[in-house]
């Protein structure tokens, strides 16, 4: 889900006085891109929680969870599902992985933006 539209949500929400919980978000891909995703969600989007990185360099995910000072990181997106409290997720893997990785996460039944 885009930034903008998650803020557009929540603030629907907000005004039909509809209590939420924060949106749990896992960024796929621990990149240039996967960063600029990541560093937005932690400090820039209202309402939502980063909650996890997934890269399949464990050095990599790590280092990214402690820039971002965050507790959890995967090495597959698929060990992230079974995390419960992620409920949106950003895929900025590779581009020959994200048709298999949105498949599965929108059949998971879980909120997808693809980069």
């Amino acid at each position: 889900m885009h930034p903008g539209l998650l803020i557009g949500r929540l603030h629907t929400l907000r005004k039909k006085g509809m209590d939420f919980n924060m949106i749990g978000v896992c960024v796929v891909g621990s990149g240039r891109a996967g960063m600029i995703h990541a560093r937005n969600f932690a400090a820039n989007v209202p309402g939502a929680k980063l909650i996890a990185m997934v890269d399949p360099v464990e050095d990599v995910a790590r280092a990214a969870c402690k820039e971002l000072e965050i507790d959890k990181s995967y090495s597959s997106y698929e060990q992230a599902l079974e995390n419960k409290d992620i409920d949106a997720y950003i895929v900025v893997s590779p581009t020959k992985f994200h048709m298999q990785t949105v498949k599965d996460l929108a059949s998971a039944g879980k909120h997808v933006l693809c980069e």
